[in-house]
């Protein structure tokens, strides 16, 4: 009965037809209800995962996946309904499909929407301001609910992997300074065919989100046939390079359906550029690219690394290359690297992070898309309780350029913490793998002798968000060692300011 009325809810007649009385929007102004934040670039999608369905937000700038919720398929097709509806309009959808009258659905109506504001899910718009994004199928609200006795949304982890990192070459055009992924070129890569055996089976388990890696992925003689391979099916892969690409290179990345790059560049500067990037000429070859991209009709976000060698000329690097054409500007600040080079200097001094706040906040105001948020040791300590959740095995998967699949593209590949290999292994067996479930609930054995090992917040703290096993790694020496944020750890090697 529900799915009917789902049904014709859906298809706009819960209405007054219905014998329900409607009930009027109250001092929203028409306001419609949208999973789409335009100021954040982010929008929320759906999912089914067998048992329930999985909504998580997904940044339209970089396709790359942010919070997960697990949810009742009935929640997801309201959250579905009300995309697009304004408040008015979704109380008498409830109040039709719920077989409700009066002021009852407009209040049940009320608190789901308060509820999943709160969380940041639904957010009023302007009616001229709502829009869905092109490349991502809108959610249908009928397609999402299953039969009752099917439902299970006790399970924390993804019954199939619903993000993808696909490291497809160890091979690099550069030498960065601060690099942070291993580039073992002994260990070799998997051949094009095997790539694409990989991606046919991610589309089979509805993996939703893509990234290519490396190494530099556009050195991958499998990057073309796999974005044709990937776009074919509606998924869009981010792309990261700090190649130099030709205006041949970057129209043969649209003509195999590319619609968006990110370029990675730190600095007009080019003595700057250049050593951070310990690589001649890179600042001429990079805005090359950019300009190439443009022109060849790829969407362009520039990605940069923060440090106090190129802070103080962040912003004319943002403007210049806004002018050009570039849409948005990400960043990341430097945190320790396992794999790169990096002096000290390298952490950003919270004066420094303060300054570029401020400017970064100027920006804004002038219409241009800057994400940047200077985040302090002591801040990580005050917020440890609410961090976010660990997606090893949750929600993602790391595959290595040969194959072998391991919790975090940014910790070597240590054979104790390879959970599989996909020349002799499928994603769904990996997936349900006893290696990968050891990592998904570790025991206090395995933390024998720190303080995880006796901590009375075992449970809800390492088997809850979990435990940053790169951080730890990187703190620590072992990936089975408390979170250096952790109020109560112990001083490890430095790894930020």
């Amino acid at each position: 009965m529900l799915e009917d009325n789902m049904l014709a809810a859906e298809n706009g007649t819960a209405n007054r037809r219905s014998g329900v009385e409607t009930t009027k929007s109250r001092g929203n102004g028409g306001a419609v209800l949208s999973l789409v934040d335009e100021k954040t670039r982010r929008v929320w999608r759906m999912r089914s995962d067998d048992r329930r369905v999985v909504l998580f937000s997904c940044s339209t700038d970089s396709f790359t996946v942010g919070q997960v919720f697990v949810v009742h398929p009935q929640t997801a097709a309201l959250l579905a309904l009300a995309n697009g509806s304004t408040d008015e309009r979704f109380a008498e959808a409830v109040s039709f499909l719920f077989d409700v009258r009066g002021e009852r659905g407009e209040e049940m109506a009320s608190q789901f929407v308060k509820m999943w504001a709160e969380r940041g899910v639904l957010i009023r718009v302007e009616p001229g301001r709502f829009s869905w994004p092109n490349h991502i199928p809108k959610p249908m609200p009928a397609r999402l609910l299953m039969p009752a006795a099917q439902v299970d949304v006790e399970r924390r982890w993804l019954y199939r992997p619903l993000e993808l990192i696909m490291r497809l070459t160890p091979n690099c055009a550069r030498d960065c300074r601060y690099c942070n992924v291993e580039r073992d070129t002994g260990r070799g890569a998997m051949s094009t065919d095997e790539w694409l055996r990989v991606a046919e089976e991610a589309i089979s388990l509805d993996v939703q989100c893509v990234l290519f890696s490396g190494g530099d992925p556009l050195l991958s003689p499998a990057v073309i046939p796999l974005i044709r391979t990937f776009t074919a099916a509606g998924i869009h892969p981010a792309i990261a390079t700090k190649a130099y690409l030709s205006e041949e290179k970057a129209e043969s990345l649209v003509e195999a359906g590319l619609e968006r790059i990110q370029v990675s560049i730190d600095s007009t500067v080019s003595e700057v550029e250049d050593y951070l990037l310990n690589s001649s000429g890179a600042t001429d070859q990079l805005i090359g690219s950019i300009r190439n991209c443009l022109r060849a009709g790829l969407s362009v976000r520039v990605n940069s690394v923060i440090t106090p060698l190129n802070v103080l000329t962040y912003p004319r690097l943002v403007r210049f290359l806004a002018d050009d054409g570039v849409d948005a500007f990400g960043t990341s600040q430097y945190g320790l690297s396992l794999f790169g080079d990096p002096p000290e200097n390298f952490f950003l001094p919270p004066s420094l992070g303060r300054w570029l706040e401020t400017k970064v906040d100027m920006l804004k105001k002038e219409g241009v898309f800057v994400a940047f948020g200077h985040v302090t040791r002591e801040m990580r300590k005050r917020t440890f309780a609410s961090r976010a959740r660990c997606t090893v095995g949750e929600s993602s998967m790391v595959v290595n350029p040969d194959g072998t699949v391991v919790p975090c593209e940014q910790l070597p590949t240590l054979d104790d913490w390879v959970v599989g290999d996909l020349r002799r292994q499928s994603l769904a067996e990996i997936w349900d793998s006893s290696e990968l479930w050891a990592l998904r609930r570790p025991g206090r054995a395995q933390f024998k002798g720190t303080l995880c090992e006796t901590c009375s917040n075992f449970e809800t703290c390492v088997l809850g968000p979990g435990v940053c096993f790169r951080n730890a790694y990187c703190a620590y020496g072992r990936i089975f060692a408390p979170d250096p944020y952790c109020p109560r750890a112990p001083e490890g090697r430095r790894i930020d300011y």
